[in-house]
């Protein structure tokens, strides 16, 4: 994703569609604030190495950005502990690189949701609270989910039966 910032942009997304490119690629537009905001897709084809201008083409001419695009991308390399309750509650400690890099950031354990804390993210590590389950079970893989691009490790970790006190 990327976001455009100055001041005014367009008034309606309809008039704004397609005037964002990154490179010579479109940006799918996503949604604008107040004229002063857009906020776009980035193309899946730009080459990850590139810095790339970015155009807003208006009726006067186009308006090239003073800042370059460059894709970054990013990697899920471990997470910690790795076994809690199947009540929920455990604090996962996920790291990586680039981290931070997306507005839009989701965590499973195979298909059960851990809680992205937002304040915690930093480049190299974010956290994260497992769920709910109903019985004693192992997940296979963590994926990490940053503006709809999906990494993937396959690490177990194991729901076990919930402490019991006396």
């Amino acid at each position: 994703m990327l976001t455009v910032e100055g001041s005014n942009i367009g008034t309606t997304v309809q008039e704004l569609r397609g005037r964002i490119k990154i490179g010579s690629l479109d940006c799918s537009l996503l949604s604008l604030k107040n004229s002063v905001e857009a906020t776009c897709l980035t193309p899946k084809s730009i080459p990850r190495e590139r810095n790339a201008s970015v155009t807003l083409l208006t009726s006067r001419g186009p308006v090239i950005s003073p800042s370059k695009f460059y894709f970054m991308d990013y990697s899920v390399e471990e997470f910690s502990p790795t076994k809690g309750p199947i009540s929920g509650g455990t604090q996962l400690k996920i790291s990586g690189s680039n981290l931070n890099i997306g507005a839009n950031i989701l965590a499973y354990l195979d298909d059960v949701p851990c809680h992205v804390d937002r304040d915690s993210i930093t480049a190299n590590s974010l956290d994260c609270k497992t769920s709910f389950v109903n019985s004693g079970r192992v997940t296979q893989n963590l994926t990490l989910v940053i503006d709809g691009a999906f990494r993937h490790l396959k690490s177990p970790f194991f729901y076990t039966p919930n402490p019991v006190s006396a």
